[in-house]
């Protein structure tokens, strides 16, 4: 951490390293240290669009926040859109104020745009250089510039307002009831349990998985409402069904119809005793349990007096099968 502050413009600038290349040739990582401030939790929402001469081809934009003279730190990218109607409309977005500019009304935003293009060096069609104030005291159309020289495009600022995020602790002493549920990969690319390396190991004092139950369990138990918490695991062929076909959603209890436990020493419990009599197999598939929790979350009857919040953690080793169905 302490490489990063004290650098040149608090950018720290290494080398990435990949065995299969020589030294110099995997391209450079950047870090950029920055200091947050502002505590208001004020959000900006808005919607860009453009009008610009040239309509061909799919556009995007990214939004910077000034960090020093000639650096800029990226805080949005968005979507990829096509001309529609002779102009550019781009999704609604929000962003608080102090990712932005620190809550500074005088600090610069910097908002580039490009022409996508399919070999990934897209083109360059120009910026606008704004800061906060401007947006406040209601300017919303700004001249696209090419270094210095503004061109005949215009960016425009749709929709924009502002308005206070509430906060996580603002939810939960509201009254906001938080639901936590646990999904576990006992796919076989984690090792066999046997075998020392293997992240399922028997010997629970080595155990990675039951370490991240505990370390994470145990902050995010005190935020549930009554300590009940559904279990899953996926990628394991699961008894008395041991045929060389995985299930991607079982309850580590073994009853998939009331698949709670109670408390943090209910989760430890269920996953050892799940491990001892479960198969590790494959693929890793996400979607089957995040379906299963949104449509748990869909059944609840919320109002404005009965909030809930649903939290769904999968403790994985990173390999995803199923990507596009986990998106969709």
């Amino acid at each position: 951490m302490h490489e990063v502050v004290t650098a040149r413009d608090q950018t720290l600038t290494r080398d990435l390293v990949c065995s299969e290349r020589p030294a110099g040739q995997s391209g450079k990582i950047a870090i950029t240290a920055d200091e947050r401030s502002g505590s208001n939790n004020e959000e900006m929402s808005y919607r860009l669009s453009a009008n610009m001469s040239d309509t061909s081809g799919m556009n995007f934009f990214l939004v910077y926040k000034f960090m020093s003279p000639q650096v800029y730190k990226p805080v949005y990218k968005s979507e990829i859109m096509a001309s529609l109607n002779g102009g550019f409309l781009w999704k609604p977005c929000s962003i608080l104020t102090s990712e932005l500019c620190n809550e500074d009304p005088e600090r610069e935003i910097k908002v580039e745009f490009f022409k996508s293009q399919k070999s990934g060096l897209n083109k360059n069609l120009g910026y606008v250089s704004l800061n906060l104030g401007q947006l406040k005291e209601g300017t919303r159309d700004f001249p696209l510039m090419k270094g210095n020289k503004p061109q005949k495009d215009t960016i425009k600022f749709e929709n924009c307002d502002f308005q206070r995020r509430a906060g996580f602790l603002e939810y939960i002493f509201g009254g906001c009831q938080i639901q936590l549920a646990i999904s576990v990969d006992f796919t076989l690319s984690n090792g066999h349990p046997a075998e020392r390396d293997s992240l399922h190991y028997l010997d629970m004092a080595k155990n990675e998985y039951l370490q991240a139950i505990k370390q994470v369990g145990g902050i995010v138990q005190y935020y549930d409402s009554d300590k009940q918490f559904p279990v899953y695991g996926f990628g394991a062929e699961v008894p008395p069904a041991l045929s060389g076909r995985a299930s991607h959603c079982f309850a580590l209890n073994g009853d998939i119809f009331a698949p709670e436990v109670d408390g943090l020493e209910g989760i430890v419990d269920a996953y050892k005793n799940a491990l001892k009599n479960v198969n590790l197999y494959g693929p890793t598939n996400f979607a089957p349990v995040i379906e299963l929790i949104g449509d748990m979350a869909a059944d609840e009857k919320v109002s404005q007096d009965n909030q809930k919040y649903f939290i769904l953690l999968i403790i994985t080793d990173g390999i995803i099968n199923d990507m596009q169905k986990t998106i969709d």
